[in-house]
């Protein structure tokens, strides 16, 4: 279930608490934040995960080669779409 379901529209622009008192100055206000999410220990990271360098992207640069996904590839790109 999503982290806001059953959370009316009211709800879901209440000001956070810590901007009580705080003094905008335009009229962009902050809104409800969920918690960030976590991906399950069983899906490996991409690389730049940790140092945010992308080196399997820098080192296909300039490459003519088409990456061809297999069925479970496939499948396993479904699945991580679903987490978001």
């Amino acid at each position: 279930a999503h982290l806001t379901a059953g959370m009316s529209a009211e709800e879901l622009m209440k000001m956070p608490y810590e901007f009580t008192n705080y003094d905008f100055s335009g009229t962009l206000r902050p809104a409800f934040v969920t918690k960030q999410a976590t991906v399950p220990a069983g899906i490996p990271k991409p690389d730049y995960a940790d140092s945010s360098v992308p080196v399997s992207e820098q080192a296909a640069r300039g490459s003519h080669t088409v990456d061809i996904k297999t069925g479970d590839d496939v499948e396993g790109m479904r699945l991580a779409g679903q987490y978001g």
